[in-house]
């Protein structure tokens, strides 16, 4: 009798898991759904980048606010350890950066890199799109990345 309570219970146990997952699982395919566009979007944006505009904005000995903020958010994601102007121009002065940027595998992106980019922004997306329309593509891919 024992055993085929404890039976009940585990299966009553797994089957709520189950229910659990089913949501967790629909939940985690929407926002899936639902950042696949600003990734794609991003990803169209880095195929216009050119060369010349990495230059320009490695040129900027102090740069405005939100592209200083962007590069440094990009300095992040690729794992640089100290985050400043000088280590981003560092970054974008690597002759590979730009395709790098392009085949960067965006699920390797970890919730402690996510967190970091967000506490080191200090603007918000509007000011950041008047600079420029790549770095912006860069902060909607941090605001709409789904913590786990």
């Amino acid at each position: 009798m024992k055993k085929k309570k404890e039976a009940t219970e585990k299966s009553t146990e797994v089957e709520q898991n189950r229910k659990q997952i089913t949501v967790e699982q629909e939940e985690a395919e929407e926002a899936l759904r639902q950042a696949l566009p600003d990734l794609e979007n991003a990803r169209a944006a880095l195929d216009t980048l050119q060369k010349k505009e990495i230059t320009e904005v490695r040129s900027f000995a102090n740069p405005p606010e939100p592209v200083q903020i962007i590069c440094e958010c990009v300095a992040i994601l690729k794992g640089y350890k100290d985050i400043s102007w000088k280590t981003a121009k560092g970054m974008l002065s690597d002759s590979g950066f730009l395709k790098s940027l392009q085949e960067m595998n965006c699920d390797l992106i970890t919730v402690k890199q996510v967190t970091s980019c967000r506490a080191h922004m200090k603007v918000r997306p509007l000011e950041i799109h008047i600079f420029s329309t790549h770095e912006h593509f860069f902060f909607l891919k941090l605001e709409n990345y789904e913590d786990g």
